[in-house]
Protein backbone atom coordinates (compact mmCIF):
# COMPACT_ATOMS: atom_id res chain seq x y z
CA UNK A 1 0.00 0.00 0.00
CA UNK A 2 3.02 2.37 1.14
CA UNK A 3 4.67 1.41 -2.69
CA UNK A 4 1.32 3.30 -4.34
CA UNK A 5 0.90 5.99 -1.97
CA UNK A 6 4.59 6.89 -2.95
CA UNK A 7 3.81 6.15 -6.34
CA UNK A 8 1.62 8.56 -6.39
CA UNK A 9 3.34 10.88 -4.11
CA UNK A 10 6.45 11.11 -6.12
CA UNK A 11 4.84 11.10 -9.48
CA UNK A 12 7.67 12.47 -12.09
CA UNK A 13 9.57 14.04 -9.24
CA UNK A 14 13.20 14.02 -9.51
CA UNK A 15 14.02 13.25 -5.94
CA UNK A 16 12.78 9.76 -7.06
CA UNK A 17 15.98 7.94 -8.73
CA UNK A 18 15.02 4.79 -11.15
CA UNK A 19 16.46 1.76 -10.55
CA UNK A 20 16.71 -1.26 -13.22
CA UNK A 21 18.02 -4.00 -11.17
CA UNK A 22 18.21 -4.67 -7.52
CA UNK A 23 21.88 -3.96 -5.45
CA UNK A 24 23.85 -6.88 -5.19
CA UNK A 25 25.47 -5.92 -2.20
CA UNK A 26 23.74 -5.81 1.51
CA UNK A 27 26.09 -3.83 4.10
CA UNK A 28 25.35 -5.91 8.06
CA UNK A 29 26.46 -3.78 10.60
CA UNK A 30 28.89 -6.58 12.80
CA UNK A 31 29.01 -4.71 16.21
CA UNK A 32 26.19 -5.58 17.91
CA UNK A 33 26.27 -9.53 16.31
CA UNK A 34 28.16 -11.17 18.82
CA UNK A 35 26.08 -9.80 21.88
CA UNK A 36 22.82 -11.06 20.48
CA UNK A 37 20.50 -13.56 21.88
CA UNK A 38 20.69 -16.73 19.58
CA UNK A 39 17.23 -17.09 18.81
CA UNK A 40 17.19 -13.01 17.73
CA UNK A 41 20.59 -13.66 15.42
CA UNK A 42 18.94 -16.34 13.76
CA UNK A 43 16.13 -14.58 12.75
CA UNK A 44 18.24 -11.68 11.49
CA UNK A 45 20.48 -14.33 9.95
CA UNK A 46 18.06 -15.81 8.14
CA UNK A 47 16.44 -12.75 6.84
CA UNK A 48 19.44 -12.01 5.34
CA UNK A 49 20.43 -15.49 3.80
CA UNK A 50 16.69 -15.58 2.38
CA UNK A 51 17.57 -12.55 0.66
CA UNK A 52 21.06 -13.22 -0.62
CA UNK A 53 19.43 -16.34 -2.01
CA UNK A 54 16.41 -14.76 -3.93
CA UNK A 55 17.82 -12.18 -5.51
CA UNK A 56 21.88 -13.14 -6.00
CA UNK A 57 22.81 -10.57 -3.51
CA UNK A 58 25.56 -10.78 -0.96
CA UNK A 59 26.09 -9.92 2.26
CA UNK A 60 29.27 -8.11 3.70
CA UNK A 61 29.87 -7.39 7.10
CA UNK A 62 30.71 -4.17 8.07
CA UNK A 63 32.44 -2.90 11.69
CA UNK A 64 30.51 0.64 11.92
CA UNK A 65 32.73 1.56 14.98
CA UNK A 66 35.95 0.97 13.03
CA UNK A 67 34.43 2.58 9.76
CA UNK A 68 32.85 5.75 12.20
CA UNK A 69 34.87 9.17 11.80
CA UNK A 70 36.48 10.84 14.29
CA UNK A 71 33.94 12.01 16.30
CA UNK A 72 35.09 15.75 15.92
CA UNK A 73 34.37 15.35 12.16
CA UNK A 74 30.86 14.76 12.22
CA UNK A 75 27.29 15.60 13.75
CA UNK A 76 26.85 13.91 17.07
CA UNK A 77 23.41 12.86 18.62
CA UNK A 78 23.54 15.90 20.71
CA UNK A 79 24.34 18.21 18.19
CA UNK A 80 21.64 16.83 15.73
CA UNK A 81 18.50 17.82 18.80
CA UNK A 82 20.09 21.23 19.55
CA UNK A 83 20.23 22.43 15.79
CA UNK A 84 16.79 20.35 15.20
CA UNK A 85 14.57 22.30 18.02
CA UNK A 86 16.64 25.56 17.53
CA UNK A 87 15.47 25.34 13.65
CA UNK A 88 11.63 24.13 15.48
CA UNK A 89 11.79 27.14 17.60
CA UNK A 90 12.64 29.53 14.95
CA UNK A 91 10.51 28.33 12.29
CA UNK A 92 7.75 27.28 14.40
CA UNK A 93 7.61 27.54 17.93
CA UNK A 94 8.33 31.13 18.35
CA UNK A 95 6.02 32.33 16.22
CA UNK A 96 3.35 30.03 17.56
CA UNK A 97 3.55 31.10 21.12
CA UNK A 98 3.99 34.49 20.56
CA UNK A 99 0.05 34.49 18.75
CA UNK A 100 -1.01 31.82 21.49
CA UNK A 101 0.57 34.50 24.38
CA UNK A 102 -1.39 37.20 22.62
CA UNK A 103 -4.41 35.52 22.08
CA UNK A 104 -4.22 34.58 26.34
CA UNK A 105 -3.62 36.63 28.32
CA UNK A 106 0.33 36.33 27.47
CA UNK A 107 0.09 31.85 28.59
CA UNK A 108 2.89 29.57 27.08
CA UNK A 109 0.92 27.28 24.90
CA UNK A 110 0.13 23.85 26.39
CA UNK A 111 2.82 21.70 25.00
CA UNK A 112 4.22 18.96 26.37
CA UNK A 113 7.34 19.00 29.29
CA UNK A 114 10.01 17.86 26.73
CA UNK A 115 8.64 19.92 23.36
CA UNK A 116 8.54 23.21 26.41
CA UNK A 117 11.68 22.49 27.98
CA UNK A 118 13.60 22.03 24.69
CA UNK A 119 11.95 25.37 23.54
CA UNK A 120 13.40 27.38 26.39
CA UNK A 121 16.44 25.91 25.81
CA UNK A 122 16.68 27.07 22.08
CA UNK A 123 15.08 30.59 23.13
CA UNK A 124 17.72 30.86 25.70
CA UNK A 125 20.76 30.24 23.72
CA UNK A 126 22.74 32.29 21.25
CA UNK A 127 21.58 31.13 17.14
CA UNK A 128 22.88 33.10 15.17
CA UNK A 129 23.09 32.54 10.96
CA UNK A 130 26.68 31.83 11.44
CA UNK A 131 25.89 28.83 13.85
CA UNK A 132 23.04 27.35 11.67
CA UNK A 133 25.59 27.53 8.88
CA UNK A 134 28.23 25.77 10.70
CA UNK A 135 25.94 23.09 11.89
CA UNK A 136 24.24 22.90 8.46
CA UNK A 137 27.85 22.20 7.30
CA UNK A 138 28.29 19.51 9.56
CA UNK A 139 25.52 17.90 8.67
CA UNK A 140 26.15 17.48 5.14
CA UNK A 141 29.19 16.32 6.23
CA UNK A 142 27.73 13.70 8.11
CA UNK A 143 25.22 12.60 5.20
CA UNK A 144 27.78 12.61 3.24
CA UNK A 145 29.94 10.00 5.10
CA UNK A 146 27.10 7.68 5.52
CA UNK A 147 25.27 7.98 2.15
CA UNK A 148 29.10 6.63 1.00
CA UNK A 149 28.99 3.72 2.48
CA UNK A 150 25.60 2.83 0.77
CA UNK A 151 26.88 4.72 -2.67
CA UNK A 152 25.45 5.63 -5.42
CA UNK A 153 24.33 3.46 -8.89
CA UNK A 154 22.97 4.16 -12.47
CA UNK A 155 21.63 0.78 -12.56
CA UNK A 156 20.68 -0.23 -9.27
CA UNK A 157 20.33 3.26 -7.52
CA UNK A 158 22.16 2.18 -4.69
CA UNK A 159 24.84 0.18 -4.31
CA UNK A 160 24.07 -1.50 -1.37
CA UNK A 161 21.62 -1.77 1.01
CA UNK A 162 22.30 -1.37 4.48
CA UNK A 163 20.39 -3.68 7.03
CA UNK A 164 19.95 -3.85 10.86
CA UNK A 165 17.65 -5.35 13.38
CA UNK A 166 15.78 -2.16 14.47
CA UNK A 167 16.69 -0.70 18.04
CA UNK A 168 16.62 -4.15 20.24
CA UNK A 169 17.92 -2.19 22.42
CA UNK A 170 15.12 -0.30 23.14
CA UNK A 171 12.58 -2.94 23.19
CA UNK A 172 10.22 -3.69 24.57
CA UNK A 173 8.70 -0.32 25.67
CA UNK A 174 5.79 0.42 27.76
CA UNK A 175 3.84 3.74 27.99
CA UNK A 176 5.65 4.52 31.32
CA UNK A 177 8.86 5.81 31.45
CA UNK A 178 9.11 4.03 34.86
CA UNK A 179 8.30 0.62 33.30
CA UNK A 180 10.64 1.27 29.98
CA UNK A 181 13.55 2.00 32.45
CA UNK A 182 13.35 -0.96 34.83
CA UNK A 183 12.82 -3.51 31.52
CA UNK A 184 15.74 -6.12 30.22
CA UNK A 185 15.92 -4.76 26.88
CA UNK A 186 15.80 -7.89 24.24
CA UNK A 187 19.78 -7.25 23.14
CA UNK A 188 22.38 -4.46 24.17
CA UNK A 189 24.23 -1.85 21.35
CA UNK A 190 27.63 -0.92 21.05
CA UNK A 191 26.78 0.75 17.31
CA UNK A 192 27.57 4.17 17.58
CA UNK A 193 25.19 5.04 14.86
CA UNK A 194 21.87 5.22 16.30
CA UNK A 195 19.07 3.14 14.19
CA UNK A 196 16.82 6.04 13.38
CA UNK A 197 19.03 9.03 13.60
CA UNK A 198 21.07 8.50 10.30
CA UNK A 199 18.32 8.87 7.63
CA UNK A 200 17.74 12.60 9.38
CA UNK A 201 20.84 13.84 8.80
CA UNK A 202 21.74 12.06 5.22
CA UNK A 203 18.29 12.52 3.86
CA UNK A 204 17.97 8.55 2.79
CA UNK A 205 15.28 6.52 2.84
CA UNK A 206 14.72 4.15 5.75
CA UNK A 207 12.05 1.39 6.10
CA UNK A 208 11.57 -1.12 8.99
CA UNK A 209 10.04 -5.06 8.37
CA UNK A 210 9.08 -7.22 10.58
CA UNK A 211 10.96 -10.62 10.50
CA UNK A 212 9.55 -12.49 13.50
CA UNK A 213 8.89 -12.45 17.19
CA UNK A 214 10.12 -13.44 20.25
CA UNK A 215 9.21 -13.75 24.03
CA UNK A 216 9.97 -11.57 26.85
CA UNK A 217 8.33 -11.58 30.28
CA UNK A 218 5.83 -8.60 30.62
CA UNK A 219 6.30 -6.31 33.26
CA UNK A 220 2.74 -5.31 32.81
CA UNK A 221 1.01 -8.58 32.63
CA UNK A 222 3.30 -10.34 34.65
CA UNK A 223 2.95 -13.40 31.86
CA UNK A 224 5.11 -14.09 28.58
CA UNK A 225 4.38 -11.56 25.33
CA UNK A 226 5.91 -11.28 21.95
CA UNK A 227 7.54 -8.95 21.09
CA UNK A 228 7.85 -8.23 17.28
CA UNK A 229 11.10 -8.31 15.99
CA UNK A 230 11.69 -6.10 13.10
CA UNK A 231 14.53 -4.93 10.38
CA UNK A 232 15.85 -1.75 8.85
CA UNK A 233 16.79 -1.00 5.14
CA UNK A 234 18.62 1.84 4.19
CA UNK A 235 19.84 3.25 0.74
CA UNK A 236 20.99 5.52 -0.73
CA UNK A 237 19.28 9.06 -1.54
CA UNK A 238 16.64 8.99 -3.77
CA UNK A 239 16.10 5.32 -3.72
CA UNK A 240 13.06 4.99 -1.87
CA UNK A 241 10.79 2.83 -4.81
CA UNK A 242 14.21 0.41 -5.15
CA UNK A 243 13.68 -0.42 -1.55
CA UNK A 244 9.73 -0.75 -1.73
CA UNK A 245 10.12 -2.62 -4.90
CA UNK A 246 12.38 -5.00 -2.71
CA UNK A 247 10.34 -5.25 0.01
CA UNK A 248 7.37 -6.09 -2.60
CA UNK A 249 9.09 -9.01 -4.08
CA UNK A 250 10.18 -10.29 0.20
CA UNK A 251 6.82 -10.11 0.83
CA UNK A 252 5.33 -12.31 -2.06
CA UNK A 253 8.42 -14.77 -1.85
CA UNK A 254 7.27 -15.24 1.39
CA UNK A 255 10.30 -13.96 3.38
CA UNK A 256 8.29 -10.90 4.83
CA UNK A 257 4.67 -12.00 6.17
CA UNK A 258 1.77 -9.73 6.65
CA UNK A 259 1.32 -8.91 10.67
CA UNK A 260 -2.07 -8.94 12.14
CA UNK A 261 -4.31 -7.36 14.84
CA UNK A 262 -4.03 -8.72 18.37
CA UNK A 263 -1.70 -9.88 20.95
CA UNK A 264 0.86 -11.35 18.45
CA UNK A 265 1.99 -10.32 15.37
CA UNK A 266 1.66 -13.05 13.52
Amino acid sequence: MFQKVLTVWYADSQANRRHNHLPNKILLPSDDLPMMPNNIKEMVMKFVHDTERIFGMEAQMINMTEAHPPREEIMSLQQFDEVVFAQQWRDLGKPFAEAYEKSHNGRFPPVRTFMREQWHMAENCSWTSKKFDEYRKLMEHTGDWFNGLMGRDEETCSKAILMEPMALNELPVYREREMTDMREPLAQRVNPILADVPSSIAGCPHYVVPIGQVPFKSLVSEQEEMQTVSMSLIAYPGCDFMLLDLITKLNYAGVIQDVKTGLTAF
